[in-house]
C-alpha cells in the first residue's frame, strides 16, 4: 500500500476524530481489507491520541505578545534582507564612473602615442639631410 493511501485514510480518520463523531475503525478498512495489518494499529493510536490530547486555547494577552514578538521578527528579517540586497548590488555610479574613467585613460593613451610618433616623425623630417 502506497504512503499517500495510507495518508489520505489516517487524515479522514482524524477529520472523523476531530468533528466528534464516533469512528468505526471498520468503515475505514472495508475499502482495504488486505492491509488490516498495517491500518488497524494506525487507526487505534489515532483514536488514543485523540482522546488523550485536550484542546488548549492560550489566553489574550500571550496571544497578543507573541502577535507582536512574530511581526517584529518579521520586521526584522524584511530588514536584515534589504540591508543585504543593497550590499549585494553594485553601486550603478561607481561602475559607470570607472568605465568612464577607463574610456578616458584608453583615449589619452592613445592621443599621447599618436602625437608622439608625429613629433618623432616631424623631428625625423627636420633633421633628415634631404630637408636642407
Amino acid at each position: 500500500m502506497s504512503i499517500d493511501i495510507v495518508t489520505e485514510i489516517l487524515a479522514a480518520h482524524a477529520d472523523q476524530l476531530n468533528m466528534g463523531k464516533p469512528v468505526a475503525a471498520g468503515d475505514f478498512l472495508a475499502a482495504f481489507p488486505n492491509r488490516q495489518d498495517d491500518l488497524v494499529p494506525l487507526l487505534d493510536i489515532a483514536s488514543r491520541v485523540k482522546r488523550t490530547l485536550k484542546p488548549v486555547k492560550p489566553e489574550p494577552a500571550f496571544r497578543a505578545r507573541l502577535r507582536d514578538g512574530l511581526l517584529m521578527a518579521a520586521h526584522h528579517q524584511q530588514a536584515h534582507q534589504i540591508l543585504v540586497e543593497k550590499r549585494a548590488e553594485p553601486r550603478l555610479g561607481w561602475l559607470l564612473g570607472a568605465a568612464a574613467l577607463g574610456s578616458a585613460a584608453g583615449l589619452i593613451a592613445v592621443v599621447w602615442h599618436a602625437r608622439s610618433q608625429g613629433h618623432k616623425a616631424s623631428v625625423a623630417v627636420a633633421q633628415s639631410p634631404s630637408a636642407e
